[in-house]
């Protein structure tokens, strides 16, 4: 990084001596000769984060020694904070879920340019989508994007798809459990007694199963995935990026 320091006379001569900048009150290198009224100094010795830099001028013959009002000069990359609110959603076929994406401009140094979003972790058949899909930041100002988590009817239509053996198993098991009634009733006795029994041990048997069915079939949402929507800004050096996760819930 240069820095650079101008003295300017008051009269006609010029000023001679020397500048010695410093940071946070610590010295920078060794203090730097005028040239053409101007001492410049370039130094890696900055760190990362706001510094105070001073440029103090030594005088000479001709002129009195002075000190500059300190100025603030933050260094590092352009940047920008990420947040999620709420983090916590449930989404149905019928009811997406949406979550409002805050992005405030980084402390001393803020991000100017687009922001792009994608976000990972989603289950089958579950979709994000941003609005608008991309944000451009000033450097100074916060800015919302707005996230959308929605489950397809697509995947409804397979998870109903999925039950359906269940209930082909129970009537086959409650079909079973009738004929081993009838086949336990004495041959000789067989006849509308028989029958009658027969079809009140079917009846029971595919109640049963069917009572089973529709416990294990109301199980209600899945346990929470957790979903990483990804914000990115810029390239190369100057390439940025942050995170904030999402539980989602898929009913």
């Amino acid at each position: 990084m240069t820095l650079q320091a101008g003295v300017f006379p008051a009269g006609v001569a010029a000023p001679t001596g020397t500048v010695q900048f410093m940071s946070n009150a610590q010295t920078l290198g060794n203090p730097v000769p005028l040239l053409n009224l101007f001492a410049t100094l370039t130094t890696t010795q900055l760190a990362n984060g706001p510094n105070a830099i001073t440029a103090v001028y030594s005088g000479d013959a001709n002129f009195n020694g002075s000190t500059a009002t300190p100025s603030v000069l933050f260094v590092g990359n352009p940047d920008f904070q990420l947040a999620a609110n709420p983090g916590i959603l449930t989404v149905s076929s019928s009811t997406p879920g949406k979550s409002t994406l805050a992005l405030i401009p980084g402390p001393g140094n803020g991000l100017a340019g687009t922001v792009f979003f994608t976000c990972t972790g989603l289950p089958a058949g579950v979709t994000c989508s941003f609005q608008p899909p991309q944000v451009n930041l000033d450097g100074f100002t916060a800015a919302n994007d707005t996230l959308t988590i929605s489950k397809t009817a697509g995947q409804s239509a397979f998870r109903l798809a999925l039950r359906q053996p269940r209930l082909l198993g129970g009537f086959l098991g409650g079909l079973s459990a009738a004929c081993f009634c009838l086949l336990a009733w004495p041959r000789k006795k067989r006849a509308w007694p028989a029958i009658l029994f027969f079809l009140s041990c079917l009846l029971v048997a595919i109640g049963c199963s069917g009572g089973s069915n529709s416990a294990s079939s109301g199980s209600g949402p899945t346990n929470p995935y957790v979903v990483t929507v990804t914000a990115t800004a810029g390239a190369g050096a100057q390439a940025v990026s942050h995170t904030v996760t999402l539980a989602v819930t898929v009913q």
